[in-house]
C-alpha cells in the first residue's frame, strides 16, 4: 500500500468533487474527529482509517481505487517520513476546511 498515494488520491476528491457527495459531506465530522485524535506520527493508522471510510461510503472507496490506478503526481514524491508527515497534515486541513464551509453554508441556510 502506498500511503502517499492513498493521501493525495483522497485529497484530490476532496478538493475537486466532494460536495458530490451529500451522504460522506454529513459523515465527515466522524472522519474529522477520527483523524484529530490520531498522533501525528500514525499516519499508516490514517490511511487505513481514510480507505475503510470511504468503502463504507461508496462510491468514494470506488473513486479512491480508480485514482489510485490513474494519479501522477506533478512532483514524485518519496515516500520519506516528512513527506508523508505534511501530506497527511494537508489531509486533516483540507478536511477541516470542508467542515467549516459546510457549516458556513448551513449557518447562511438557515438564517
Amino acid at each position: 500500500m502506498d500511503s502517499n498515494k492513498i493521501l493525495q488520491a483522497f485529497l484530490e476528491l476532496l478538493k475537486n468533487n466532494f460536495s458530490a457527495f451529500p451522504q460522506a459531506m454529513q459523515d465527515l465530522p466522524l472522519l474529522n474527529k477520527s483523524l484529530a485524535e490520531l498522533p501525528d506520527d500514525e499516519i499508516e493508522q490514517a490511511v487505513d482509517l481514510i480507505i475503510d471510510w470511504c468503502s463504507e461510503r461508496q462510491p468514494l472507496g470506488k473513486i479512491i481505487s480508480d485514482s489510485l490506478r490513474q494519479i501522477k503526481l506533478d512532483h514524485p514524491i518519496e515516500p520519506l517520513p516528512d513527506n508523508l508527515d505534511n501530506t497527511f497534515r494537508e489531509v486533516r486541513k483540507t478536511v477541516q476546511q470542508k467542515l467549516d464551509a459546510l457549516k458556513k453554508a448551513q449557518d447562511e441556510k438557515n438564517g
